[in-house]
């Protein structure tokens, strides 16, 4: 099965490959793991089993002092069909990604030892956070 997200630029006839997103569902679920692993998901995190290797694990958002909860739902990266994660939602995972100490950070960032795709998932969420969001379909 094969994941297409799309960054919603308000123009539908956008062909810029950097606001498209495609991706297996085992690479996203590795994507997944590493965001629940830095706190930027929200919902119900137990229903979906570590997909790989062990994520990179820094202390969810309840765990930070003065960190407010907040991110993507993880529904809405567990099934295609037109599921629509908010700039809002995007830019509270990645404000929970950048209080992760820059050590941490950079280990994610490594394309040796970081998850799968890390660096160029991560530009493309600042991307869909920096428009109005980003469609998976």
């Amino acid at each position: 099965m094969t994941f297409l997200l799309a960054i919603d630029t308000g123009d539908d006839h956008d062909h810029d490959p950097r606001n498209r997103y495609e991706t297996s569902a085992l690479a996203l679920g590795l994507l997944r793991d590493a965001m629940q692993g830095f706190g930027m998901l929200t919902g119900d995190q137990l229903l979906l089993p570590s997909c790989s290797r062990p994520a990179l694990y820094y202390p969810t958002p309840s765990d930070r002092p003065g960190h407010a909860a907040g991110g993507i739902p993880i529904d809405k990266l567990t099934r295609s069909g037109g599921q629509f994660i908010t700039a809002d939602e995007i830019a509270a995972a990645l404000a929970a990604y950048g209080a992760a100490p820059e050590p941490v950070r950079a280990i994610a960032e490594d394309e040796a030892s970081g998850p799968y795709s890390w660096p160029s998932w991560i530009a493309f969420l600042r991307r869909g956070a920096d428009h109005a969001g980003i469609r998976l379909s």
